[in-house]
């Protein structure tokens, strides 16, 4: 009786040992609430073999007491000190556990003959397999690609996602007609559980979701959201922001702005200058920032700005910004990005240019004068077409004495801070720390 109820302790925290950890992997905003509650599991694995010792291998338990305390130990760290890179020694270390338990039970089965021996053989067998290939998955990708398990699944659900928008001409032109159809139509926000006082609100005509992380802003952010000028804001977006307004803060403005092949730059541009003016008369900080295309409006938009001779924001970040519009770069490599290719970015340019040239300033900021450009903070993939783009804007900036600072995140895709993974969490600490600092 007692070896039964040590073993249902046993079980219960194998399963909430994998749990968590499985959670911890997939929500990483929420990793130390998981990585705190998987402790509970832990700490029952070290019970049961503490009272068992004697019943059970020496090697068995000494091995799974001692990794118990080192990922006990860990957790602990990580949630005093905030090193998060801990988190995946932690993950590793759990998967092992809970790998092992299911292993070795699948072997006990095995040796005493129980009945239904079949389906718990195959159960645990499978289970045991899943985990521990996992784990394995997660120490590939980390040393293969210097990212984690889940960097790698998100990757392979935007290649298969893709709708080949940007491999032709014909493709591109096609895309651009069915979203004429829908840009202009109204928004309205998903229904997702919210971290900050998310609303629309109507400025100048136009929809504007605004996020309030306070109630005493800090500061404002001017968010201008990615797409290729042809996509309306994603999901992705709207939870990015969420979580900015709720580290930072700052009250986020973040437009839906009138797109391509509808509408061009001019609009856009006459809509963002009106929010940025208003928001000037509360004298408050003001960042505009924004990711792809709308990276490269907040360049192109800062230099438009020092042209007319306006104040500029105090800082800008930009995320994977699409600062050659003309994709006029011999180094583009779009084999490993999994979203865009430079045929169709360059259609999708052309109809949002309007008048202008492609290499105008006002459409690729790359060839503007960026001599007054403000403090500025950038992100790029290495597994992303703009990648070449992006450093020789870094180069231009640091050649002209600008305070700028360039991550170059190892083995990510376009836009890597704005997705659910471990390394957005990173890159949101960073930029919040940009932004308050």
């Amino acid at each position: 009786m007692k070896e039964n109820k040590l073993s249902i302790i046993r079980l219960i925290s194998n399963i909430v040992i994998l749990i968590t950890s499985l959670l911890a992997m997939v929500l990483p905003y929420s990793l130390e609430l998981f990585l705190g509650l998987s402790m509970i599991g832990l700490c029952g694995n070290i019970i049961y073999y503490v009272l068992c010792f004697k019943d059970k291998a020496k090697w068995e338990s000494l091995f799974t007491i001692i990794l118990s305390i080192i990922s006990i130990i860990l957790v602990l760290v990580l949630l005093i000190t905030k090193i998060l890179y801990l988190y995946y020694p932690i993950v590793i270390i759990n998967l092992v556990l809970v790998s092992l338990y299911f292993a070795l039970t699948f072997i006990l089965i095995n040796k005493n003959n129980v009945r239904n021996k079949v389906l718990k053989n195959t159960l645990l067998g499978f289970g045991s397999i899943i985990i521990l290939l996992i784990a394995v998955l997660s120490i590939v990708s980390h040393v293969g690609y210097q990212r984690t398990m889940f960097s790698s699944v998100v990757e392979v659900f935007l290649k298969s996602s893709n709708s080949g928008a940007f491999d032709s001409v014909e493709a591109a032109d096609s895309y651009m007609e069915k979203r004429a159809l829908v840009n202009d139509n109204e928004y309205t926000l998903p229904k997702m559980s919210y971290q900050t006082d998310v609303n629309i609100d109507n400025m100048f005509s136009h929809q504007v979701i605004t996020y309030e992380g306070s109630k005493n802003n800090n500061g404002y952010i001017i968010y201008v959201h990615g797409g290729a000028y042809v996509n309306e804001t994603s999901n992705y977006h709207v939870m990015f922001c969420d979580h900015l307004a709720k580290k930072t803060g700052y009250k986020v403005y973040a437009p839906i702005y009138p797109l391509a092949p509808n509408h061009t730059y001019e609009e856009t541009y006459d809509l963002i200058e009106k929010i940025y003016l208003k928001l000037m008369d509360d004298n408050l900080p003001i960042i505009i920032m924004g990711d792809s295309a709308g990276g490269g409006f907040t360049a192109a938009f800062t230099e438009y700005l020092s042209v007319k001779g306006l104040k500029l924001p105090d800082k800008i970040v930009l995320l994977s910004p699409w600062v050659d519009v003309s994709m006029s770069n011999t180094e583009y490599d779009d084999y490993y990005d999994p979203m865009l290719g430079v045929i169709g970015l360059k259609e999708m340019g052309e109809k949002w240019k309007g008048d202008l040239e492609l290499n105008d300033y006002q459409i690729s900021p790359l060839f503007g004068d960026v001599s007054n450009m403000p403090k500025t903070l950038m992100f790029v993939g290495t597994r992303e077409i703009f990648n070449p783009d992006v450093r020789l804007f870094y180069d231009k900036l640091v050649s002209n004495n600008i305070d700028v600072t360039l991550e170059i995140g190892e083995g990510m895709n376009h836009v890597y801070p704005i997705y659910p993974i471990f390394e957005a969490r990173i890159a949101l600490n960073e930029i919040a720390e940009f932004i308050l600092s």
